[in-house]
């Protein structure tokens, strides 16, 4: 019954869908924070660096995590999108942001979770952060 209640409030935040995945690949760059970044539709301002994590392909989508860090506002947008073959999720974040995501990401055990529009959108070493 407890753990029932934990995760109540992501039922009741959203109808669609919570997806929790293990990071499997990953892509990183790291920009000079004077250009714009773009790829597939995710425009980083002033980019300063985007970590992307993936995830394995469940139900025909592969779960996609992609963090922008910049320090042009406004800062701190997400979003989630279902597209032919990936559950996308963005998150940006101020460029202060990209060294601990960048630690998060390649740890052993790194996990991200997918949900609520985006609002949910969360990278962490440890599935059980997520649930």
């Amino acid at each position: 019954m407890e753990n029932a209640k934990r995760h109540l409030p992501y039922e009741v935040a959203t109808a669609a869908h919570v997806t929790v995945a293990r990071v499997k690949s990953m892509r990183v760059i790291a920009l000079s924070g004077r250009a714009d970044y773009a790829d597939e539709g995710f425009l980083v301002e002033r980019a300063a660096g985007v970590i992307e994590v993936m995830g394995a392909r469940t139900a025909g989508h592969t779960p996609v995590l992609k963090i922008g860090f910049t320090d042009s506002p406004p800062v701190l947008r997400y979003t989630l999108a279902e597209t032919e073959h990936e559950l996308l999720g963005t998150l940006l974040l101020p460029t202060s942001c990209f060294s601990p995501y960048l630690a998060i990401a390649t740890s052993p055990s790194a996990c991200f979770r997918l949900g609520n529009a985006g609002a949910l959108n969360a990278l962490a070493t440890d599935s059980s952060f997520l649930e």
